[in-house]
C-alpha cells in the first residue's frame, strides 16, 4: 500500500527543523561575532551612549544616518531627498560617500521604537552591520567544502582582522557583509546556472551598492577573473542555454533594481558634487 501522506502537523515539523538546521548555524555565528568585536575593542562599547572615538568620522556617520533615518519615518522611504548641507554649497551631495539605504532603514526602526539616542544607535547599527558579515562569509566558507567548525573560525577572522578592528572608526568601512554573498551566488551560478542563484548575485550585488558602493565596484573588478577560471575548467557551460537563461535573468534583476536606488548617484554627479580624479580612482583600484 503507498506511504500514508503526511500530516499538516508533520510538514510544519519538518520545515521547522529544515530552517533551524539552515539558520541556527548563522544565528551563532553573528552572536560570536558581535561578542567578539565588542570584546577586542573592550571598553569602546562603555561609552556608546554619548560618546565617539576621536574622529571625524564617527560623528558625521552618525549624523548622517540619523538624517536619513528621520527622512525615511517621514515616508521618503527611497531616500529621494538628497538635499543636505554635508557638502555646502554643492546641492544633491547626501551620497557623496554612500548611499548606505540597508543601515538607515535599521536606524529608523530603532529611532521609531526605542529612546535611544543618535550616538547609540549609529553604534548599534554599526556592530550589527559589522557583525553581519561574519554568518555571510560562513556561508561562503561551506559552498567553498570547509567543515562548520572551520566555517565558523572564518566568518569570525573575517570580522576581527587587524585591519577590521582598525577601521572601527571608518562606518563605511563595515559595510561589507554582501562581499561575500556576492561571491557565495557567483560560485553557485558557475557550478549549477541556476536562475535563483543568478538573481541571488544580482541581488548580492546591488545590496553592496547600496551599502557602500566602492566595494561594490571592486566586486565587478575582481568578479571577470573568477568568471574566466571557472569557465576555463568548464568551458561547455558557455554552450548551455540554461547558462545563458540564468545569466539574463541575473541582468533583468539587476536592471530592475538600479533605477530605485542608484538613481541618487547619477543625480549627484550632475549637481557638480563628486569630482573624482583618475588617478585617484587607479590608486583604491
Amino acid at each position: 500500500p503507498p506511504p500514508p501522506m503526511p500530516t499538516a502537523r508533520t510538514r510544519f515539523c519538518r520545515l521547522a527543523r529544515s530552517l533551524l538546521r539552515t539558520c541556527l548555524p548563522g544565528c551563532l555565528t553573528f552572536a560570536a561575532a558581535a561578542g567578539a568585536i565588542l570584546l577586542l575593542t573592550w571598553p569602546w562599547a562603555a561609552h556608546f551612549s554619548g560618546e565617539f572615538l576621536a574622529h571625524w568620522d564617527p560623528p558625521f556617520h552618525a549624523w548622517k544616518l540619523e538624517f536619513m533615518a528621520r527622512n525615511i519615518l517621514r515616508g521618503d522611504l527611497f531616500l529621494t531627498a538628497s538635499e543636505a548641507n554635508v557638502l555646502y554649497p554643492h546641492a544633491g551631495a547626501l551620497y557623496f560617500e554612500a548611499l548606505q539605504w540597508p543601515p538607515a532603514l535599521l536606524a529608523a526602526a530603532l529611532f521609531r521604537w526605542t529612546a535611544w539616542t543618535p550616538e547609540f544607535v549609529y553604534h548599534v547599527v554599526l556592530i550589527v552591520f559589522w557583525a553581519l558579515s561574519a554568518p555571510c562569509m560562513y556561508a561562503l566558507l561551506r559552498e567553498l567544502g570547509l567543515g562548520r567548525a572551520a566555517a565558523f573560525c572564518g566568518g569570525l577572522l573575517y570580522c576581527t582582522l587587524p585591519h577590521r578592528i582598525s577601521y572601527m572608526v571608518e562606518f563605511q568601512m563595515q559595510l561589507i557583509f554582501a562581499m561575500p554573498l556576492f561571491y557565495l551566488f557567483l560560485l553557485r551560478f558557475l557550478r549549477r546556472q541556476r536562475v535563483a542563484d543568478a538573481i541571488g548575485l544580482a541581488f548580492a550585488w546591488w545590496l553592496q551598492a547600496v551599502c557602500e558602493l566602492y566595494q561594490a565596484v571592486f566586486l565587478l573588478l575582481t568578479a571577470p577573473f573568477i568568471v574566466a577560471a571557472c569557465l576555463a575548467a568548464a568551458p561547455r557551460r558557455l554552450l548551455s542555454r540554461r547558462f545563458w537563461l540564468a545569466a539574463g535573468a541575473g541582468l533583468l534583476t539587476v536592471c530592475a533594481l538600479l533605477h530605485p536606488l542608484l538613481t541618487p548617484y547619477l543625480l549627484q554627479r550632475s549637481s557638480g558634487a563628486m569630482q573624482r580624479m583618475i588617478g585617484e580612482v587607479v590608486l583604491h583600484s
